[in-house]
């Protein structure tokens, strides 16, 4: 990447977090008048895409990626919905037309976003592994007592409303 493109990138970064950063009044305010907040893609993301638009992330950069979160409302709980494999999400209709939108930056993504929940819930004392992945259609909630932050959602060939069974498995003994 170069170095234009990498101030980019990083600017890039940096504006997401400034606009997360202008919800936090209304998310906190939500949340103490005893409302679930429920947001898309809100936190976290930044962190993921940021490292993986450059191929080699030190632990320094990584570091950085990080911290952009550093002050802001943490999540209960993440869902992740992922694909039993890359195809799956290369064959979708559209995709390409993004630049973002290859196998290999689609990889690196899902790659950070791994060892982005495996450090969580490391530092949480959660820890979690690829085998924790909940099945959609599978109405069991993982047997842990602890509920886990990070809650990946194998959802290929899933309809709707099994991944909506799924994740209320998940939800409800947190409600």
């Amino acid at each position: 990447m170069s170095e234009a493109n990498q101030m980019d990138s990083l600017f890039s970064s940096l504006s997401f977090y400034l606009t997360r950063w202008e919800k936090q009044a209304e998310i906190a305010a939500a949340l103490e008048d005893g409302r679930h907040v429920v947001v898309d893609r809100y936190s976290y993301s930044g962190i993921v895409y940021t490292a993986a638009q450059s191929k080699l992330v030190s632990e320094v950069d990584w570091a950085w990626c990080r911290a952009t979160e550093s002050g802001l409302i943490k999540p209960d709980v993440i869902l992740c919905l992922a694909p039993e494999a890359m195809v799956e999400i290369t064959a979708r209709d559209g995709f390409g037309q993004r630049p973002s939108e290859t196998a290999s930056f689609q990889t690196r993504v899902l790659t950070y976003y791994s060892r982005l929940s495996r450090e969580m819930e490391n530092e949480l004392g959660t820890s979690t592994s690829e085998v924790d992945q909940v099945v959609a259609g599978d109405s069991k909630a993982p047997l842990d007592s602890k509920p886990k932050l990070w809650n990946w959602i194998q959802s290929t060939r899933q309809t709707i409303d099994e991944i909506h069974t799924c994740i209320m498995a998940i939800l409800d003994p947190l409600l």
